[in-house]
Protein backbone atom coordinates (compact mmCIF):
# COMPACT_ATOMS: atom_id res chain seq x y z
CA UNK A 1 0.00 0.00 0.00
CA UNK A 2 1.40 3.54 -1.23
CA UNK A 3 1.74 6.13 1.78
CA UNK A 4 -1.00 8.24 -0.34
CA UNK A 5 -3.54 4.81 0.09
CA UNK A 6 -2.64 4.45 2.94
CA UNK A 7 -3.31 8.32 4.43
CA UNK A 8 -6.76 8.14 2.90
CA UNK A 9 -7.28 5.10 4.98
CA UNK A 10 -6.23 6.24 7.68
CA UNK A 11 -8.63 9.51 6.96
CA UNK A 12 -11.74 7.31 6.80
CA UNK A 13 -11.22 5.65 9.24
CA UNK A 14 -10.84 8.63 11.59
CA UNK A 15 -13.65 10.01 10.11
CA UNK A 16 -16.45 7.86 9.34
CA UNK A 17 -17.20 6.98 12.85
CA UNK A 18 -17.65 10.86 13.59
CA UNK A 19 -20.05 10.99 10.97
CA UNK A 20 -21.75 8.02 11.51
CA UNK A 21 -21.95 8.77 15.29
CA UNK A 22 -24.11 12.39 14.13
CA UNK A 23 -26.48 11.11 11.43
CA UNK A 24 -27.19 8.20 13.99
CA UNK A 25 -27.73 11.10 16.61
CA UNK A 26 -30.36 13.34 14.27
CA UNK A 27 -31.68 10.10 13.21
CA UNK A 28 -32.61 9.16 16.72
CA UNK A 29 -33.98 13.02 17.36
CA UNK A 30 -36.26 12.92 14.08
CA UNK A 31 -37.41 9.27 13.65
CA UNK A 32 -39.64 8.89 17.08
CA UNK A 33 -39.63 4.89 17.17
CA UNK A 34 -35.72 4.51 16.01
CA UNK A 35 -34.81 5.62 19.71
CA UNK A 36 -37.04 3.06 21.51
CA UNK A 37 -36.22 0.15 19.07
CA UNK A 38 -32.50 0.65 19.20
CA UNK A 39 -32.61 0.57 23.01
CA UNK A 40 -34.57 -2.39 23.18
CA UNK A 41 -32.17 -4.52 20.90
CA UNK A 42 -29.19 -2.72 22.84
CA UNK A 43 -31.30 -3.91 26.02
CA UNK A 44 -31.49 -7.14 25.15
CA UNK A 45 -27.77 -7.93 23.74
CA UNK A 46 -25.94 -6.23 26.61
CA UNK A 47 -28.72 -6.04 29.59
CA UNK A 48 -30.85 -2.65 31.09
CA UNK A 49 -27.88 -1.56 32.98
CA UNK A 50 -25.79 -1.35 30.33
CA UNK A 51 -28.07 0.32 28.09
CA UNK A 52 -28.89 2.84 30.73
CA UNK A 53 -25.26 3.74 31.37
CA UNK A 54 -25.01 4.89 27.94
CA UNK A 55 -28.20 6.51 28.11
CA UNK A 56 -27.05 8.71 31.15
CA UNK A 57 -24.00 9.82 28.91
CA UNK A 58 -25.83 10.22 26.15
CA UNK A 59 -27.80 12.61 27.98
CA UNK A 60 -25.27 14.51 29.42
CA UNK A 61 -23.43 14.95 26.55
CA UNK A 62 -26.62 16.25 24.78
CA UNK A 63 -28.29 18.62 28.15
CA UNK A 64 -24.53 20.51 27.72
CA UNK A 65 -24.70 20.72 24.17
CA UNK A 66 -28.38 21.78 25.00
CA UNK A 67 -26.83 24.50 27.46
CA UNK A 68 -24.06 26.05 25.02
CA UNK A 69 -26.38 26.06 21.70
CA UNK A 70 -29.61 27.43 23.61
CA UNK A 71 -28.58 29.79 26.65
CA UNK A 72 -29.78 32.55 25.16
CA UNK A 73 -33.36 30.96 24.08
CA UNK A 74 -36.41 32.14 25.51
CA UNK A 75 -38.84 30.14 27.00
CA UNK A 76 -41.86 29.36 24.70
CA UNK A 77 -45.72 29.21 25.69
CA UNK A 78 -47.03 26.01 23.17
CA UNK A 79 -51.01 27.25 23.46
CA UNK A 80 -52.82 30.65 24.16
CA UNK A 81 -54.00 31.31 27.42
CA UNK A 82 -57.84 33.16 27.62
CA UNK A 83 -58.36 35.84 30.04
CA UNK A 84 -59.52 35.08 33.01
CA UNK A 85 -63.67 35.06 33.35
CA UNK A 86 -65.31 36.20 36.76
CA UNK A 87 -68.26 34.39 37.13
CA UNK A 88 -71.32 36.60 38.97
CA UNK A 89 -71.97 35.59 42.28
CA UNK A 90 -75.11 34.05 42.90
CA UNK A 91 -78.32 35.69 44.12
CA UNK A 92 -79.49 34.82 47.49
CA UNK A 93 -83.16 33.95 46.21
CA UNK A 94 -81.99 31.93 43.58
CA UNK A 95 -82.84 28.08 43.08
CA UNK A 96 -80.28 25.34 45.29
CA UNK A 97 -77.03 26.05 43.71
CA UNK A 98 -75.35 22.51 41.81
CA UNK A 99 -72.04 21.35 43.02
CA UNK A 100 -69.13 23.45 42.34
CA UNK A 101 -67.93 22.89 38.34
CA UNK A 102 -64.44 21.83 38.43
CA UNK A 103 -61.87 24.80 38.59
CA UNK A 104 -58.43 24.63 39.82
CA UNK A 105 -56.46 26.93 41.06
CA UNK A 106 -53.96 28.62 39.01
CA UNK A 107 -50.14 27.94 40.37
CA UNK A 108 -48.44 30.57 38.68
CA UNK A 109 -44.93 30.35 37.08
CA UNK A 110 -42.02 28.40 39.17
CA UNK A 111 -39.78 30.72 38.14
CA UNK A 112 -40.02 34.65 37.09
CA UNK A 113 -37.01 34.28 34.77
CA UNK A 114 -37.82 31.31 32.98
CA UNK A 115 -41.28 31.82 32.82
CA UNK A 116 -43.64 31.89 29.83
CA UNK A 117 -46.95 34.13 29.24
CA UNK A 118 -49.48 31.92 30.42
CA UNK A 119 -46.93 29.48 32.81
CA UNK A 120 -49.30 28.00 35.68
CA UNK A 121 -52.33 28.90 34.16
CA UNK A 122 -55.16 26.31 34.05
CA UNK A 123 -57.02 26.04 30.53
CA UNK A 124 -59.83 24.16 29.96
CA UNK A 125 -59.82 21.23 27.64
CA UNK A 126 -63.09 20.76 26.93
CA UNK A 127 -63.97 17.26 24.96
CA UNK A 128 -67.69 16.64 24.10
CA UNK A 129 -68.36 13.62 26.55
CA UNK A 130 -67.44 16.54 29.04
CA UNK A 131 -71.16 17.41 28.38
CA UNK A 132 -71.60 19.57 32.17
CA UNK A 133 -68.91 21.59 31.59
CA UNK A 134 -64.91 21.32 31.17
CA UNK A 135 -63.04 18.00 33.79
CA UNK A 136 -59.48 18.79 32.02
CA UNK A 137 -57.59 21.33 32.18
CA UNK A 138 -54.13 21.68 30.96
CA UNK A 139 -51.21 24.15 32.32
CA UNK A 140 -47.21 24.64 31.14
CA UNK A 141 -44.73 25.05 33.82
CA UNK A 142 -41.07 26.07 32.85
CA UNK A 143 -39.24 24.59 35.86
CA UNK A 144 -35.64 24.99 35.46
CA UNK A 145 -34.07 28.51 36.29
CA UNK A 146 -31.28 28.00 33.63
CA UNK A 147 -32.58 25.74 30.98
CA UNK A 148 -35.64 27.97 29.57
CA UNK A 149 -36.45 25.21 26.94
CA UNK A 150 -37.37 22.65 29.29
CA UNK A 151 -41.37 22.20 29.93
CA UNK A 152 -43.59 20.39 31.57
CA UNK A 153 -47.15 20.29 30.65
CA UNK A 154 -49.82 19.10 33.44
CA UNK A 155 -53.67 18.08 33.12
CA UNK A 156 -56.05 18.45 35.94
CA UNK A 157 -58.78 15.61 35.79
CA UNK A 158 -62.48 16.05 37.78
CA UNK A 159 -62.12 12.75 39.27
CA UNK A 160 -66.24 13.38 41.06
CA UNK A 161 -67.15 12.51 37.23
CA UNK A 162 -64.41 10.57 35.86
CA UNK A 163 -63.28 7.13 36.07
CA UNK A 164 -59.99 5.65 35.77
CA UNK A 165 -59.52 2.20 33.42
CA UNK A 166 -56.45 0.15 32.85
CA UNK A 167 -55.97 -1.70 29.42
CA UNK A 168 -53.03 -3.88 28.79
CA UNK A 169 -50.48 -3.26 25.71
CA UNK A 170 -50.72 -5.77 23.29
CA UNK A 171 -47.23 -6.80 24.34
CA UNK A 172 -46.26 -5.27 27.51
CA UNK A 173 -46.50 -5.32 30.33
CA UNK A 174 -45.60 -9.08 29.42
CA UNK A 175 -48.04 -11.32 30.99
CA UNK A 176 -46.36 -14.30 33.37
CA UNK A 177 -49.08 -15.79 35.00
CA UNK A 178 -50.76 -19.03 33.00
CA UNK A 179 -54.09 -17.24 33.19
CA UNK A 180 -52.97 -14.30 31.63
CA UNK A 181 -50.95 -15.74 28.92
CA UNK A 182 -53.62 -16.60 26.31
CA UNK A 183 -56.14 -13.52 27.10
CA UNK A 184 -56.67 -11.77 23.89
CA UNK A 185 -55.30 -7.93 24.05
CA UNK A 186 -56.05 -5.49 21.65
CA UNK A 187 -54.28 -2.58 23.08
CA UNK A 188 -57.57 -0.45 22.35
CA UNK A 189 -60.12 1.30 24.60
CA UNK A 190 -63.11 -1.01 24.73
CA UNK A 191 -65.58 0.03 21.99
CA UNK A 192 -68.39 0.33 24.46
CA UNK A 193 -66.42 2.91 26.42
CA UNK A 194 -65.49 4.98 23.48
CA UNK A 195 -68.38 7.51 23.38
CA UNK A 196 -67.83 8.06 27.30
CA UNK A 197 -63.69 8.52 26.78
CA UNK A 198 -62.65 11.59 27.37
CA UNK A 199 -58.77 10.89 27.52
CA UNK A 200 -56.30 8.34 26.93
CA UNK A 201 -52.40 8.07 27.79
CA UNK A 202 -49.42 5.63 27.81
CA UNK A 203 -48.26 4.48 30.96
CA UNK A 204 -45.32 3.48 29.40
CA UNK A 205 -43.65 1.11 31.36
CA UNK A 206 -42.03 -2.94 30.12
CA UNK A 207 -41.64 -5.34 32.28
CA UNK A 208 -38.05 -5.34 32.18
CA UNK A 209 -38.41 -1.91 34.12
CA UNK A 210 -39.03 -2.88 37.03
CA UNK A 211 -41.39 -5.66 37.02
CA UNK A 212 -43.73 -3.78 39.21
CA UNK A 213 -46.83 -5.75 37.93
CA UNK A 214 -50.22 -5.17 36.51
CA UNK A 215 -54.13 -6.79 37.86
CA UNK A 216 -57.06 -5.46 35.89
CA UNK A 217 -60.70 -6.66 36.49
CA UNK A 218 -59.18 -9.31 39.06
CA UNK A 219 -56.72 -11.00 36.09
CA UNK A 220 -53.20 -10.28 37.04
CA UNK A 221 -50.74 -10.24 33.83
CA UNK A 222 -48.04 -9.71 36.19
CA UNK A 223 -47.69 -9.73 40.33
CA UNK A 224 -46.39 -6.90 42.05
CA UNK A 225 -43.10 -6.91 43.84
CA UNK A 226 -43.10 -7.55 47.23
CA UNK A 227 -41.70 -4.42 47.94
CA UNK A 228 -43.57 -2.19 45.73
Amino acid sequence: MTSTRRRKAVLLCVGIPPVLVIALWVAIHRVSWLGPALADGARAIVGPSAVATAQDVAYGIEDRWNRFWRSDQAPQPYWDVPPAVSLPAPSASSAPSLPPRFLPANVGPMNAKTAAPGDGTWVPIDPPSCSAGPCLFKTLLHPDPIRAWTTVAIVAVDVASTRLHLVAGVQEPKATTKEAKDVQRPGLVPEQDRTALIAAFNGGFKTEHGALGMQIDGLTFLPPQRWG
